[in-house]
This record gives structure tokens, C-alpha cells and sequence, in this order.
């Protein structure tokens, strides 16, 4: 591959991977709001709809790039941002277009979003309940400064461009719809949510999209729920709930529908479920590992899985990993941050701290062998001693992970068997690869999400 392919690789690669955080985020705010268009803002709901068409129709959907879409779709490329400016000049007119698309649409997408946030009360609140909203934020920022980075604008500069970018596509949006040239159309993602609620009739509307979320988990096969209403920390979740919920029975009892009850039980369960979501996977007894592994790549980075398990004994239960592949597939890495850092997928991460600064996340590869994060000294430690040595040493994510999540450490403690068991089908688990996703093994494995706890301690 050539130095300009390469360049090309590494600004397309951050452009789509935070492009896709921030697609998921209006995903999530056009799913989980009633009747969009109505409440939200006609001409700035057609704003953001039009934006997400022509993104997929050039970015996702161009086989072309199918290859980078899903190389870079769950983590960013590792190069450093520091050089984009002159990585950027080093690409042809063609791919310069490129880049600058994938960075100027979703950045507008975001001030779009913003915008409406601003004018309505409804999206606002919508808004701000989706799980992916910090990690959009950050993305937006990593998107904000490429397009300062690539175009050498100021950051005054940058703002006045998307607003008055904003501006003209609003009224034009306006100016198309007032005039009858065309109605906002649903998206095909959304086609069964409408049907549904028009099924419900009117009288039922207010409880629909929550009796959906129960019905369409029944569709695709979702076997349970499993809804935490009994912890402290989630008081403010649960208030939501109970006003949900008298919301939810307000407008079952003035409704003559036969099917009232029906909708009211599904609206409930699937409200709680959407807000305190997580479902365990279905796992099979194993045999206990008798010894370590003779493979002495495994048995290293079983030890860094076994030092945050030593750490999670410790109180330091916040502490999380992201267990993924190299590009080549060749070496294991484990990236280990608080789990503020976390988006709610429970394995994304929110900053991917791009320029190494070490403050937020601690980085081990297989390649390093048993120099652990970069340390000369610690060949030859132990799992508790390298708990120790990593206290020592990232004390501001060690303070950042202070607390309980037991899901979690159990989560972790699946992960530590099923590597420890050489010999009986054991291995390292990875969530991230160069590659397809298996949809089944993502299943088995994805790490329950963060919980939303309050610094108490």
C-alpha cells in the first residue's frame, strides 16, 4: 500500500467510525421518539432524514468502500491525528472529496440535531435518554477538529460554516415542503413501529413505541428480560418509570379498545426493558483448567485478564476491558479503561485516547510479551503483583474504577475460564477483529453495559 493510500485509510477510517457513532445516535432519537416530523420540527426533521440518505448512499452503501466501512464500523484506526493536516494534502483531488464528505455530513447531521434540541423540548429529552449520546458527542468533537485540522479553518470559523450550512438547507427543506413538492416520508426502519401504532389507534398512541420495543423483541426471538428496578442507583430510572407507567394506564382507561390491557402489560415491561436493558447469555457447564496453558502468548495474556480480576476482588469493579484483535489478527490486545469511558454496547470505547497520553486507558498487545504495558520491570510478576504495579502506575483510571459491577465482574470471570481452559476448547475472547462480525459469537460475549452509578464512594 502506498504512503497516500495509507493516509487516505487512516483520515476515512476516524471519518466513518465517528460518522457511525453519530448515525447510530439520531437511529436511536428517531426510534424511540413519537411522531417525529409532528413534534420535532418538519423542516429540520427533513433536514436530518436527507443527510442520513445521502451518507448511507456515498459512504455505507458504496461497494467501493465496503471494505473500510467495515474495517473501521466498531474502532477507529491507531495512527495518531497529528499529522492530518499534511496527510490530508498528501491525497488525491478524489480522495480529498471523499474525506471531506465523510466529515462534513455527519458534523452537519450533529449541529442539525443540536438545533432541534434548541427548539424542541421533546427532542431534547429524547435526546438526551439514548445510550449512545456521549459517545456522539465525542465523535462530533474528533469530526469538529478534522475539519479544522484538514481545511485550516479556526474553530470561530468552523461553526459559522455549519450554521450557516444548517441555515440554507433548513429553508430550503421549508421552502420544498410548504410549496407540496414532498412530505417527509417515514424511514423503512420505522415502517412496522408506525403500523403498529396505527394498529393501537389513537386513544393508545401515548404507550405504543414502548409496547413495540416488547413486541419486537418477541419477533426477533429475545426469550427474556432481565430488568434491574431494585438498585439505589437507578432511583432517578425508576421515577421515570413510575411516571411512564401512570402515563401508560392514564391512557389505557379512557380507551375502548378490546385490546387495551394487551398494549398496557407489553408498554410496561417493554419501557422497563428498554431503560434497564441486559439480557446474560445462555452458557454450558465446563470442565475446570487443571494447568496453565504451554502456549506462553496465552499464558501472558491470561495473566493481564487475571491482574483486572485481582483488581476487581480489590473494589476496583469499574475497571474494564476491551479484549480485541490487531488488523493483522496476529497479535491480542487489551485496552483497559474506567467504565465512564464505556459506551452502552458495554465494549465500545468513548475516548480511544489517540494520541497516547495514557491517562485514560492502559494498553496492553501480546507483542509486548512480558514487558506489560510497556514495562521493562515487570517480567516476571505475578497477576497480583501486576494489580499492584498497575495501581501504582494509572492511578487516574484506577480512582475512575472505584466501585461495584457485578455483572460485570462476572462477565469477566466467563471470560478468565474460557481462556484458562487449554485443551478444552479455551481461548482468548476478542470483540473487535478485522473482519465479519458473528453474530452469535457477539451474543455469547458482549459484555453487559455500564451502569449508571453515582459517585458516592
Amino acid at each position: 500500500m502506498s504512503e497516500q493510500d495509507r493516509a487516505f485509510e487512516k483520515l476515512f477510517g476516524y471519518a466513518v467510525y465517528n460518522g457511525l457513532v453519530i448515525d447510530r445516535a439520531w437511529e436511536e432519537c428517531e426510534l424511540w421518539g413519537e411522531d417525529a416530523a409532528e413534534f420535532w420540527g418538519l423542516a429540520l426533521v427533513h433536514v436530518l432524514r436527507t443527510l442520513d440518505a445521502r451518507w448511507r448512499d456515498r459512504i455505507t452503501d458504496a461497494p467501493v468502500l465496503e471494505a473500510l466501512v467495515t474495517r473501521y464500523g466498531r474502532m477507529p484506526p491507531e495512527d495518531s491525528l497529528r499529522d492530518a493536516p499534511e496527510a490530508f494534502e498528501s491525497l488525491s483531488d478524489e480522495q480529498q472529496e471523499l474525506v471531506v464528505f465523510a466529515i462534513t455530513e455527519p458534523v452537519t447531521r450533529w449541529v442539525t440535531m443540536e438545533r432541534l434540541a434548541d427548539r424542541s423540548p421533546e427532542f431534547r429529552s429524547t435526546l438526551e435518554e439514548i445510550p449512545s449520546l456521549a459517545a456522539a458527542r465525542h465523535a462530533y468533537q474528533v469530526l469538529f477538529g478534522m475539519h479544522c485540522h484538514t481545511g485550516g479553518a479556526s474553530d470561530v470559523q468552523a461553526r459559522q460554516f455549519f450554521f450557516t450550512l444548517v441555515d440554507e438547507m433548513e429553508k430550503a427543506a421549508y421552502s420544498t415542503i410548504t410549496q407540496g413538492e414532498t412530505s417527509v416520508d417515514e424511514p423503512a426502519s420505522l415502517s412496522e413501529l408506525e403500523h403498529f401504532k396505527a394498529a393501537a389507534g389513537e386513544g393508545l398512541r401515548p404507550l405504543a413505541a414502548s409496547a413495540w420495543h416488547y413486541e419486537s423483541a418477541a419477533k426477533a426471538g429475545q426469550r427474556y428480560f432481565t430488568i434491574g428496578l431494585t438498585f439505589d442507583d437507578n432511583a432517578h430510572t425508576r421515577a421515570d418509570l413510575d411516571e411512564s407507567t401512570r402515563r401508560f394506564v392514564a391512557a389505557a382507561v379512557t380507551s375502548d379498545s378490546p385490546d387495551r390491557f394487551k398494549y398496557l402489560w407489553k408498554a410496561v415491561i417493554g419501557e422497563a426493558a428498554r431503560a434497564l436493558r441486559w439480557s446474560p447469555p445462555v452458557a454450558s457447564r465446563s470442565q475446570i483448567s487443571q494447568a496453565p496453558s504451554g502456549d506462553p502468548t496465552v499464558r501472558r495474556c491470561v495473566r493481564v485478564l487475571s491482574m483486572v480480576h485481582e483488581l476487581h476482588k480489590a473494589g476496583y469493579q469499574r475497571l474494564r476491558v476491551l479484549p480485541f484483535l490487531s488488523p493483522s489478527g496476529g497479535y491480542w490486545r487489551a485496552w483497559i479503561t474506567s467504565s465512564d469511558n464505556v459506551a452502552a454496547d458495554g465494549y465500545t470505547l468513548i475516548d480511544w485516547d489517540y494520541e497516547g497520553r495514557g491517562q485514560t486507558i492502559a494498553k496492553y498487545t501480546s507483542g509486548q510479551e512480558t514487558e506489560y504495558f510497556g514495562w521493562k520491570d515487570a517480567t516476571g510478576l505475578d497477576a497480583r503483583q501486576l494489580a499492584q504495579l498497575f495501581l501504582d502506575r494509572f492511578p487516574d483510571i484506577c480512582a475512575r474504577s472505584v466501585g461495584l459491577d457485578w455483572a460485570y465482574a462476572g462477565w469477566l470471570t466467563d471470560v478468565l475460564g474460557h481462556a484458562e481452559r487449554t485443551g478444552t476448547g479455551g481461548d482468548l475472547v476478542y470483540l473487535i477483529h478485522d473482519g465479519d462480525t458473528d453474530p452469535d459469537y457477539m451474543r455469547r460475549w458482549q459484555p453487559p453495559p455500564p451502569l449508571r452509578l453515582n459517585d458516592q464512594e
